[in-house]
């Protein structure tokens, strides 16, 4: 498997234990922690040389702005 498949299961992972908890605090953490994993996912795509192009992700920041 490789590590960006590991990483999106981790935070597959993260977002099944958000789903699962009661208490607002805990839910918050694991998302933000599923959301750092896909960062690296990400980051770890770009590494392997298989990234997608940043121009969706470029369109994102411009509406954002």
């Amino acid at each position: 498997m490789m590590i960006a498949e590991t990483m999106r299961k981790n935070a597959e992972n993260c977002r099944a234990l958000a789903d699962s908890t009661i208490t607002e605090p805990f839910r918050t953490r694991y998302l933000r922690m599923a959301a750092a994993w896909e960062d690296l996912a990400k980051s770890q795509d770009w590494l392997d040389g298989i990234a997608r192009s940043g121009a969706a992700d470029q369109r994102k920041l411009d509406t954002a702005a």
